[in-house]
């Protein structure tokens, strides 16, 4: 945590030696094209999971519609009724992960609030556009960070769903030909 600290202490430093507008409006272009990548990848990954998620509730309905229309005669020892709960817990286990990717999480964008352009350690003398763009490259670093860290969390979370269900699914397939035998 020291070491990143000194590294952000010696970013800012670089960040303050600049002294050509042209050259802090290139990087303040270049951090929002990263933070653009990073929200459309965001995006990308929160449709992947919304659509998991719809065919995983079609799915979970189906089965509990079929457990509950047969509900009065319903054999525990029934292989087909070890497969439903099977299921329906496989189908239940991916759509807890899937709801952490799709439920709306806080994300940084380009724009800043002007409390955060009023840093003392980066604003020089006078309200100028250079001192502005400095604040401006500094917060769109920090939401960089913070948008690569939330979208590692939903990559992962993604990749367990995926895995909780076609391990399921193989596990489902491998008692079904078991039973066949």
């Amino acid at each position: 945590m020291l070491n990143l600290k000194l590294m952000e202490s010696e970013r800012l430093k670089v960040l303050d030696q600049i002294e050509s507008i042209e050259a802090l409006k290139l990087l303040k272009s270049e951090a929002e094209m990263v933070l653009d990548e990073s929200l459309s990848s965001e995006a990308i990954i929160t449709n992947k999971a919304n659509t998991v998620f719809q065919i995983l509730i079609v799915l979970l309905f189906s089965v509990l519609g079929y457990l509950a229309t047969s509900f009065p005669n319903i054999d525990i020892k029934s292989h087909l009724v070890k497969i439903c709960l099977f299921l329906i817990f496989v189908a239940g286990s991916s759509i807890w992960y899937l709801l952490k990717i799709i439920y709306p999480k806080l994300t940084y964008t380009k724009g800043t609030t002007p409390s955060k352009l009023l840093y003392s350690d980066i604003v020089i003398k006078d309200w100028e556009e250079f001192s502005i763009l400095k604040n401006r490259i500094y917060n769109l670093e920090e939401a960089i960070k913070q948008n690569k860290k939330s979208q590692s969390e939903r990559i992962s979370n993604f990749k367990i769903a995926v895995y909780i269900l076609l391990i399921g699914i193989s596990l489902i397939t491998l008692y079904s030909l078991f039973i066949l035998l």
